[in-house]
């Protein structure tokens, strides 16, 4: 297709390694490199591959992993909808090859 988008969801760690975050922050890092490399395959190609990073979200398995922490002001799962679909519909054609920090 001509309107063909892959969208990736990567992780702050993978992005912007930090102390403590070793192994995990190694594995994340791997999908950016990933996407780097489609990016520049892609080029040429009427295929579009974009990057998002969305930072934390209020998920079953952020809570599990960070007891304890006001979820109040983190992002939820659906905040990334308005992003992916811009992304994937005729207004996000000319993105491609960037990553995109944030939900909003």
């Amino acid at each position: 297709s001509e309107n063909a988008a892959v969208i990736l969801v990567g992780e702050t760690h993978g992005h912007q390694p930090a102390a403590y975050w070793g192994g995990f922050a190694v594995s994340k890092a791997a999908l950016e490199a990933y996407f780097k490399i489609q990016a520049d395959e892609w080029a040429n190609s009427p295929m579009r591959i974009n990057l998002i990073i969305p930072g934390p979200i209020n998920s079953p398995q952020r809570a599990k992993t960070h007891p304890g922490e006001a979820k109040n002001n983190l992002a939820q799962p659906d905040d990334l909808i308005p992003r992916l679909l811009y992304l994937m519909g005729p207004d996000g054609v000319g993105v491609r090859g960037q990553i995109i920090e944030g939900c909003d």
